[in-house]
């Protein structure tokens, strides 16, 4: 709702183009960020989240994660401390990479629950739904290093690649964080019935589902333009506004109820579903366009990241 409007704001900035285009080898992530997508909407219709959920997004994640493995790898720029570790022996770098993961680890261990109930305490003191702080404020501050390093790349001329890494993680957070739950849930309860979802979560994942199928709805062309990200920022904005600030909810008319909460995430979600219908059936070719990308970079990555790269080299 904010990182990818605000990085084509940035691509606007320093290119004043119209349109930021993809490269044909992300393919592979929106067609998987399809798949979850869709799956995901039958977890509303069983009404939990269980094991066997688990076992699906993780197969689509290995999927996705093997193809990309594949693919030719381009030698980074090292700056700062990765410099120091990447000029390392092979042991020590590991090591010292084993060590940041360890160290990274336990801090988050020892800080989430804390974090966690730190939020929800102060969104109900300042009078804040807890559901749109856990949601939404949660993983921005979480994933604020990752916003910023897509922000840089993204300054720096860069910014199909930094919409290439938040699409990975949009990935990796419909497979991973989601198919995740249900065993964090397992432990927890000792119990392996799966994780009961209530009337509020199940409208928060349709919510959530519905912005994911039109983000990738928008990027079924490979390519994100100047009114699809306005789109984005601009709903995700009034339903965030209305979720998070202390608006008058229910708003009543004549002692007639007429707008509550609930109202506001199926009429966003409904309007995010609406829009991502209108532009796969007015851009329907460009369906058949990335499954055939997909498929050819499923089948051999490194020809697309050579045509890719011979594509820009014209370009230039």
């Amino acid at each position: 709702g904010v990182a990818w409007p605000l990085i084509f704001f940035l691509f606007w900035l320093k290119n004043r183009g119209r349109d930021l285009r993809l490269e044909r080898s992300y393919s592979i992530e929106v067609v998987a960020l399809a798949i979850a997508t869709l799956y995901s909407f039958t977890l509303m219709i069983k009404g939990s989240i269980n094991l066997v959920d688990t076992a699906i997004f993780a197969a689509i994640f290995i999927g996705y994660v093997s193809i990309i493995m594949r693919a030719p790898s381009e030698e980074p720029e090292l700056v700062g401390p990765a410099r120091l570790i990447g000029g390392m022996r092979r042991g020590p770098r590991r090591v010292a990479i084993t060590g940041l993961f360890a160290i990274a680890a336990v801090a988050i261990v020892a800080s989430a629950e804390r974090f966690a109930e730190g939020l929800i305490h102060s969104g109900t003191q300042l009078g804040i739904d807890e559901f749109t702080l856990v949601q939404w404020l949660a993983p921005f501050a979480s994933e604020a290093p990752e916003f910023l390093v897509a922000g840089i790349l993204a300054w720096r001329g860069r910014a199909a690649v930094a919409m290439g890494a938040l699409l990975s993680s949009k990935v990796n957070q419909w497979t991973l964080l989601i198919g995740g739950l249900p065993v964090a849930y397992a432990i927890s309860s000792g119990t392996l019935h799966g994780l009961p979802l209530d009337v509020r979560e199940i409208e928060e994942l349709y919510l959530t589902a519905a912005q994911s199928a039109f983000a990738v709805a928008v990027l079924v062309s490979l390519s994100l333009a100047s009114r699809e990200a306005i789109l984005l920022l601009v709903i995700f904005s009034v339903q965030f506004f209305l979720s998070a600030i202390h608006v008058p909810l229910p708003f009543e008319i004549l002692g007639e109820t007429v707008l509550t909460s609930s109202d506001v995430r199926r009429v966003a979600g409904t309007v995010y579903l609406v829009l991502a219908v209108y532009i796969l059936v007015k851009e329907r070719h460009e369906i058949a366009h990335l499954w055939r990308s997909a498929r050819k970079t499923a089948r051999d990555p490194g020809v697309e990241h050579e045509e890719d790269a011979e594509l820009h080299a014209h370009t230039a």
